[in-house]
This record gives C-alpha cells, sequence and structure tokens, in this order.
C-alpha cells in the first residue's frame, strides 16, 4: 500500500495516498472521500463516482474517434520547432 501524504491537503485531519500515476497523470485518494485528479499543473477534486463518469465519458471519448477515423491517412507530424499557441 503505498505511504499517504499531506502536501496541499483542505483539511488538518486529511491524508492522500497515490493511487496511480503516470508521466500524463496521477490520481490521489483522500482520507475525506475525494479523488485527486492531477493533470500537469491543473488539480480537480472529484468523488469516486464522479471519475467513474469521467472514465466513461473518455473512453467513449477514444472509441468514437477510432471509429471516426478508421481507414483515415494520418497527417505528418509537424516539426517540433513548430508551435502554436497551447501547445505544450
Amino acid at each position: 500500500m503505498p505511504k499517504p501524504f499531506t502536501t496541499g491537503r483542505p483539511h488538518a485531519t486529511c491524508l492522500r495516498t497515490r493511487l496511480a500515476e503516470t508521466t500524463v497523470a496521477a490520481i490521489d485518494y483522500c482520507q475525506c472521500g475525494h479523488m485527486h485528479l492531477h493533470l500537469g499543473p491543473f488539480s480537480i477534486r472529484l468523488t469516486p463516482e464522479a471519475l467513474d463518469g469521467l472514465r466513461d465519458a473518455i473512453g467513449h471519448a477514444l472509441s468514437a474517434h477510432e471509429t471516426a477515423t478508421r481507414g483515415v491517412p494520418a497527417l505528418p507530424a509537424r516539426p517540433s520547432a513548430v508551435r502554436r499557441g497551447g501547445d505544450a
């Protein structure tokens, strides 16, 4: 079991436990019952049910995207030196 930590806690009694982490996102569970989704500099506090609904929505979006782009040739990659506003 991952070790609990207390950084950024909303209440003095809240302890968070890291449940998952990738290069893109991390998810913590807090003693107060919320899930904390971290995406880069952004954190979103959700109920477990809301996080479950978000997972379903992302799954549906990926499935719809795969269906819509099946058979469509991929665009060539842009050179990394060329960036538009909002690109990370």
